[in-house]
């Protein structure tokens, strides 16, 4: 249960962390955009990129 919480702070840090970029590629304030509209790109984008196999 922990672990997953973990994980679930670390998603939600690195989705705000693409949201900052991509609002500084654009002349937007991060705070401007949608969370839950980022999490829904991601979503459709991710799938296209292949999986990431474990490291070992």
């Amino acid at each position: 249960m922990e672990q997953e919480f973990y994980a679930l702070l670390l998603v939600h840090a690195a989705v705000r962390h693409l949201m900052t970029e991509a609002a500084a590629q654009t002349g937007q304030a991060a705070q401007d955009l949608s969370f839950i509209h980022a999490v829904r790109v991601l979503h459709r984008r991710l799938p296209a990129a292949g999986a990431i196999p474990p490291s070992g």
